[in-house]
């Protein structure tokens, strides 16, 4: 994707759509304008997906902001050997099979030293609320692209 010609900060969705749980946007070069990148997260994509697109970007210092995928119809959708890792609840607005926070923070402790990775939301699952008004990520990496862009 062409993200040049934005004159303002630009979020990139690695893997949208039927990209998911197999393959990621690789950009080389990184433009100057790239807020940060988001990563659809689910807990069987993390080797193919999540793992490879983290490293990748922050070693480029972008910032990745996991968002956790939650799914109204499991079926054909969350693998069973996964189907512990969500719940059924609601989430926001309406009801989802939403990833447990016991689930959410072994994903998050993978990235636990790595200053450029944020989760979409202070605190998933149960314990959580993914209300964006708890979060600020959105806001914080706004301004700092900002600068960025200034020093380019």
């Amino acid at each position: 994707p062409n993200l040049l010609h934005f004159d303002e900060p630009v979020v990139l969705t690695l893997n949208p759509g039927k990209m998911t749980d197999k393959e990621w946007h690789k950009l080389d070069p990184i433009p100057k304008n790239l807020m940060f990148v988001r990563i659809r997260t689910n807990t069987w994509n993390l080797d193919t997906v999540v793992i490879p697109a983290v490293k990748y970007y922050t070693e480029r210092e972008v910032p990745v902001v996991l968002t956790f995928m939650a799914y109204y119809d499991t079926k054909d959708k969350i693998p069973f050997s996964n189907e512990k890792n969500y719940e059924f609840r609601k989430r926001t607005l309406n009801s989802y099979n939403a990833i447990t926070t016991k689930a959410w923070e072994f994903i998050m402790n993978l990235f636990k030293y790595n200053k450029y990775v944020d989760s979409c939301g202070k605190i998933e699952g149960e314990k959580g609320d993914t209300h964006c008004r708890f979060c600020g990520n959105c806001l914080k990496h706004y301004f700092a692209c900002i600068e960025r862009m200034r020093e380019w």
